[in-house]
């Protein structure tokens, strides 16, 4: 008797042959992405809940939801109130507005008391192309995509996989703005509510300018720009005029991944400050410079004083905006004696008297009474 044991190959094998294989195993890169993917979708939504609610708070700290809900009720003494809190808590000192000195102050000073007529246009991020046109060229004018009234008409099915979404009625930096690099992967619901959001008209109430636009919000798409050289993104070149001369400008680089900023005086010295961003090691003028040059002194010409910017996209100028209150006056310059500096540059004195106002209010606001600070 055979008492060896069967061997394996003559054991019977059940195999169902209806299952179907397994799924292929992710490789760990791949399992790697899949978690990012599904965090950064977390992340977005988490985002935009913070944002609202950093912005509803900063609304209810500085009063502006109360101040222009009543502004018609209220004379110079509010807003003088109302403009020296938001420095008090942006800057943690109060702002000497009856004899300013700090360029700061100083441009505190114009918001309250001077209102050009072109204030309306250069403010109005979408209606300023008009006018950039007219006084230098449409070449300088990026290309736009599309305006839209209502955020609910935006048509993203006509817009490329790239492109830049703007509300007309913002201060700009990273508010009022939408740079979208993949259509494909934005949350369109975050994107609405935000410019749903920044459309309301006392959202943006501090800068006093750009009352038009506040009347009559739109919301625009612009091309998507990008320098071939430069993968970080584009630099921005802005130029402070002063009574229609640039005296500095400085240049902001790396936006996205780790805002840096140097400021330059016009022969392209690198200057010993900074404001509120580290710097970057110099790099030398734009290739285009002088001609950024002569058209900072021809469009800030009205004004007594102007921030005009620029980018340089692959050999060409494009406008970027105008700011007539940069920062809108909570300037933390380092070392702080360059708030005194340029200062000195702005003359208060020199502003016509017929655009001086008490206040200002968005409707007959009343001639200016006093004297005018230099």
């Amino acid at each position: 008797m055979n008492n060896q044991p069967q061997s394996m190959n003559n054991q019977p094998q059940n195999v169902n042959r209806n299952v179907s294989p397994p799924p292929p195993r992710l490789t760990s890169e791949q399992i790697i992405y899949q978690k990012v993917q599904e965090l950064s979708k977390k992340v977005d939504r988490l985002e935009s809940v913070l944002s609202n609610v950093r912005i509803m708070a900063r609304e209810s700290r500085s009063g502006n939801v109360f101040f222009w809900g009543n502004q018609e009720k209220f004379g110079r003494k509010e807003y003088e109130w109302y403009v020296a809190q938001h420095y008090w808590n942006g800057l943690s000192r109060f702002p000497n507005l009856k004899n300013p000195r700090r360029l700061g102050e100083k441009l505190l000073w114009l918001k309250l008391h001077y209102m050009h007529p072109l204030m309306d246009v250069i403010t109005d991020k979408y209606r300023v192309k008009d006018y950039i046109s007219e006084k230098i060229g449409q070449d300088y004018i990026i290309p736009l995509l599309g305006v839209w009234n209502n955020v609910w008409d935006i048509d993203f099915e006509s817009l490329p996989p790239q492109f830049v979404l703007k509300n007309n009625n913002w201060a700009g930096g990273r508010w009022g703005i939408h740079i979208v690099k993949d259509k494909s992967r934005i949350n369109r619901d975050v994107v609405l509510w935000d410019m749903l959001d920044w459309m309301q008209d006392w959202k943006d109430g501090f800068y006093f300018a750009a009352i038009e636009a506040r009347r009559r919000p739109v919301v625009f798409a612009e091309k998507y720009m990008e320098e071939e050289r430069d993968g970080d993104g584009l630099k921005d070149y802005k130029f402070l005029c002063f009574h229609g001369e640039p005296k500095l400008f400085w240049v902001d680089k790396d936006r996205s991944t780790g805002h840096k900023r140097n400021f330059y005086d016009m022969d392209g010295n690198l200057l010993p400050v900074k404001l509120t961003y580290p710097n970057f090691v110099d790099e030398g003028l734009p290739e285009r410079y002088d001609e950024m040059l002569t058209l900072a002194r021809k469009l800030s010409a009205p004004f007594p004083h102007m921030r005009v910017d620029f980018y340089e996209v692959n050999g060409r100028v494009y406008f970027g905006e105008f700011t007539p209150h940069t920062d809108a006056g909570l300037l933390n310059f380092t070392p702080d004696e360059w708030d005194y500096k340029l200062g000195e540059y702005l003359n208060l004195g020199l502003c016509e008297p017929e655009f001086l106002v008490d206040y200002p209010a968005a409707y007959n606001p009343p001639p200016y009474r006093g004297d005018t600070p230099q």
